[in-house]
């Protein structure tokens, strides 16, 4: 319950902050010239800088430390330090614009890479996380902000602007036009196999062995086998034993998606990784990628409101999501029992919901420790079982080097 309502708070003030944009009209700058670095003057609680492209208030710190894209989405990556002495969300903070033509960038808030974001960290904490905004071409430079919540335009902003072209980045649209940056020695940005431990680093250097990275990084040849078997096997075809849900045809179309991150955060695409469905039962979906996957941070099933319907908990409300067979190159692997989880997202622009989905997980990387999660009724196991709730149920060595991951789940109510 602390957590609904510490996220809800959460969005509230990330309302609260775009209607002060809305009215300010700062710190967009479209005439290009950089924005102030740093805590700067009129704010008692804001400090010095430590790094470039840094912003610090009351007790917290956050740097934009890189921005990229592919050819649909721009990712902001954001540096995020609590040192005082309550647990603050980045979002309850800070906020980062995106512009592209004088028309904003909207912030999308249920990308994987962006949840933590609105999260607490606890104090004493870092974060790292990266925010994804669809683009509207991929071709126009892009100018990004972030700002405090608290007073737009007043404690200063990181200003930058990046171009889709050539991925370069800075302070000046000049500094933009030019070749990428390098990304920081600490973080390869690729996640990889060391070959000596047998374990996925993101580093340049495997901070163990000291075994360097390579391009084409791969296990090596005499690694174990897990000799691993899944849970149950097909009968009559279908996968496992357990009962099938209750038959129903749904009110309108659903959207079933199979979301992953590498070890390095990195989405994962390929395959079959959605599909729409009209009635309950059981599915498959996959992902087949070109190239060697290695780790997870984060794999679950998704199922939510098809597009161009109206938001509503019709559909979802009272099913649940049980995963039923996972495949790692046609391999099954063994998993504890996963959970599902109900969530309505609200849209920070309209305050309406945005839509209610369904998520049934195999690993949830951005939610930290091991441990049980409390959150009352929004996790649940599809047959009623009252046993703690975990979000992590794989064993992440079975990720170490793959390229498709397949998984059946069965949707529905179940008696």
């Amino acid at each position: 319950m602390k957590k609904k309502i510490s996220v809800f708070l959460t969005i509230l003030l990330v309302l609260s902050a775009i209607f002060s944009h809305a009215c300010a009209g700062t710190p967009h700058t479209p005439n290009g010239q950089p924005g102030v670095q740093g805590g700067g003057a009129g704010s008692a609680t804001a400090q010095q800088p430590r790094r470039p492209y840094e912003l610090n208030l009351n007790g917290t710190s956050a740097a934009i430390t890189w921005i990229e894209s592919d050819k649909n989405t721009l990712y902001v990556s954001v540096s995020y330090e609590n040192i005082s002495a309550d647990p603050i969300a980045f979002s309850s903070v800070y906020y980062v614009y995106a512009w592209q033509k004088d028309a904003a960038l909207e912030w999308d808030y249920q990308h994987p890479f962006g949840l933590h974001a609105l999260l607490q960290t606890q104090t004493g904490k870092n974060d790292s996380f990266r925010l994804a905004y669809p683009l509207s071409n991929n071709t126009d430079p892009i100018e990004i902000t972030m700002t405090s919540l608290y007073n737009p335009g007043k404690n200063g902003a990181v200003v930058l602007w990046f171009n889709p072209q050539t991925q370069g980045w800075g302070s000046t649209i000049e500094e933009a036009n030019q070749p990428p940056k390098q990304k920081p020695a600490e973080d390869s940005g690729k996640a990889w196999l060391c070959p000596v431990c047998n374990e996925v680093r993101t580093t340049a250097f495997c901070d163990v062995c000291g075994t360097p990275r390579t391009e084409d990084a791969e296990p090596a040849d005499d690694l174990p086998d897990p000799g691993q078997t899944a849970k149950a096997g097909r009968t009559e075809e279908t996968i496992g034993s357990d009962p099938a849900p209750v038959p129903e045809t749904f009110t309108h179309p659903l959207r079933a998606i199979l979301q992953f991150n590498d070890g390095a955060h990195d989405e994962i695409k390929g395959e079959t990784q959605e599909i729409e469905i009209t009635e309950s039962g059981q599915y498959t979906l996959t992902l087949k990628s070109p190239t060697k996957v290695h780790g997870v941070f984060f794999c679950r099933i998704q199922v939510k409101n098809a597009e161009g319907y109206e938001p509503d908990p019709t559909n979802v409300e009272g099913r649940a999501i049980r995963i039923d067979e996972v495949l790692l190159d046609g391999k099954p692997i063994k998993y504890d029992k996963t959970v599902t989880s109900f969530n309505c997202i609200k849209n920070y622009r309209t305050k309406e919901p945005e839509n209610y989905y369904l998520a049934g997980y195999l690993y949830y990387g951005y939610y930290d420790g091991n441990d049980p999660v409390e959150e009352g009724d929004q996790y649940y196991y599809w047959d009623g079982d009252p046993a703690p709730k975990y979000l992590k149920v794989i064993n992440t060595k079975d990720f170490n080097s793959f390229k498709t991951l397949t998984v059946t789940f069965s949707f529905g109510r179940f008696e």
